[in-house]
């Protein structure tokens, strides 16, 4: 009977130590579990703290434009109104970026073959110009003895 006591204490004892190692292994897949959390947590704050100050940055820069904007002023006559654009879908669309890049650079290019370019309109037409012979020389190309001292 002693012997079958010290087995059932025994057996007990068994249980006790796998229940406890159960639990060991559950605790630690809750702390996996809370690290997690606190790490998405504090992701979380990080971005809301780049929203925030994404936010504040736009506030400024609408501020900004405002006050650029509000130097324009709208000629309207007495009685008229101006019209607001109309709705998206009635707007025609605009050609892709790419169409219209090569459009401008094939009508410069045609331009340039065509005819000189023009003086701008400030440059009196009469200006001399220098013949490229009377190019100035390359900064490495004077002698040490052609310096003067002011």
């Amino acid at each position: 009977e002693i012997v079958a006591s010290v087995q059932r204490v025994s057996d007990i004892i068994g249980e006790i130590s796998a229940a406890t190692g159960e639990q060991s292994t559950g605790i630690a897949q809750v702390n996996v579990a809370i690290a997690q959390l606190d790490q998405a947590t504090q992701q979380n704050a990080a971005l809301v703290e780049e929203g925030a100050a994404a936010a504040e940055s736009l506030r400024e820069q609408a501020g900004r434009l405002s006050q650029v904007v509000s130097r324009f002023q709208l000629a309207a006559g007495p009685g008229t109104a101006l019209a607001a654009p109309g709705p998206l879908a009635a707007r025609r669309p605009a050609p892709p970026a790419k169409a219209v890049a090569q459009a401008v650079v094939a009508k410069a290019q045609a331009q340039s073959r065509t005819s000189p370019r023009p003086l701008p309109p400030n440059v009196p037409a009469n200006v001399p110009t220098l013949p490229a012979s009377s190019a100035l020389p390359a900064p490495g190309d004077a002698a040490e003895g052609d310096w003067e001292s002011f």
